[in-house]
């Protein structure tokens, strides 16, 4: 009897101490303020602390000590939360940033800025929100961008700049919006820009420039609606723009310079360009048929700039039929 009452007794404890343990949140450790960590040592001993939140911005920068030696992030695997900037500069013997995988959230500006052997960015792959700007810039060994697969939109502008491997966007594929500008610009390997495939609207400027392996414009094939200014300028190699043939609002200003068109087949559609309308120095281009009557007969409010082209013709012309060479 007194064992059976016993049994009963620690069920009874058990019980309420699982009902407790449940009814305690895990421990949320914070980090109030903003701090720079600039070798190893101080990752190491950051880590130490098992901080999940940083209150303000969060810099990892090997060369600001004048010596190198950050080569694992690793001790950082408790971070999920950084409230304002992430920035992640000038380390040049990382590799990789395994480490970073529980982060969340950021809720300033992402800053991947000179660093030379990382090849991805998979650990980012638990980010749903950026609460600023992305830039990577001069990443020379990214080759890929899916560590982005989980945002769903960015809160201000994005720069993907001079990654001299970086050979695609589908990092970007589940982006529904853009807040701000995005610049995609002299990525030497970049083949297309899958990655904005899904996007009817851009609600900023898009800025496509000096990206030589491109070819054709694969993945604007949706694209409708540019609210400022389109961009595609010093892509020597760019051949086609017919992927734009779905497009029919500029609203600001249209340049199409230092490609390698023969026509402008892709812009048939395009009926409006709230600025300036510019097509230069493309040494093949010597059809413009496809311009819309719309767009020749009041659609372009601003200046018509057409010049350097292996054919030439004013609005005039156009107008009179008079649209290739």
């Amino acid at each position: 009897m007194h064992k059976i009452k016993f049994i009963f007794l620690y069920s009874i404890l058990l019980f309420l101490s699982c009902e407790s343990e449940d009814d305690n949140p895990p421990i949320n450790l914070v980090f109030d303020g903003s701090i720079v960590l600039t070798s190893q040592s101080e990752i190491n001993d950051f880590g130490l602390n098992n901080y999940n939140t940083i209150t303000g911005t969060f810099g990892l920068n090997d060369l600001a000590d004048g010596v190198t030696d950050i080569i694992s992030l690793t001790p950082l695997k408790s971070i999920h939360t950084i409230e304002q900037n992430f920035n992640l500069v000038d380390c040049g013997l990382l590799n990789n940033l395994d480490g970073l995988n529980a982060l969340t959230s950021v809720g300033g500006q992402f800053l991947v800025f000179d660093n030379g052997l990382i090849r991805n960015i998979d650990a980012f792959n638990n980010i749903s929100s950026i609460g600023a700007s992305i830039v990577l810039v001069r990443n020379t060994a990214l080759e890929n961008i899916d560590g982005f697969n989980g945002l769903r939109e960015v809160n201000g502008f994005i720069s993907i700049i001079s990654n001299d491997n970086l050979k695609n966007l589908n990092g970007l594929s589940n982006i529904t919006s853009y807040a701000d500008d995005v610049s995609i610009a002299e990525n030497v390997m970049l083949q297309n820009l899958n990655g904005f495939e899904n996007l009817e609207r851009f609600d900023s400027s898009l800025n496509i420039i000096g990206n030589p392996s491109l070819i054709n414009l694969e993945g604007l094939n949706q694209l409708q609606h540019v609210d400022f200014g389109l961009r595609i300028t010093n892509n020597t190699n760019l051949n086609d723009i017919s992927q734009l043939s779905n497009l029919m609002q500029i609203g600001d200003s249209f340049t199409l310079a230092l490609s390698d068109v023969t026509s402008l087949d892709g812009l048939q559609n395009l009926t409006f360009v709230g600025n300036n309308f510019r097509v230069s120095e493309n040494e093949n281009l010597s059809d413009f048929c496809d311009l819309n009557n719309a767009l020749i007969n009041g659609g372009i409010p601003g200046a018509y700039e057409v010049f350097l082209n292996l054919y030439n013709p004013t609005l005039e012309d156009l107008i009179n039929e008079e649209c290739n060479q």
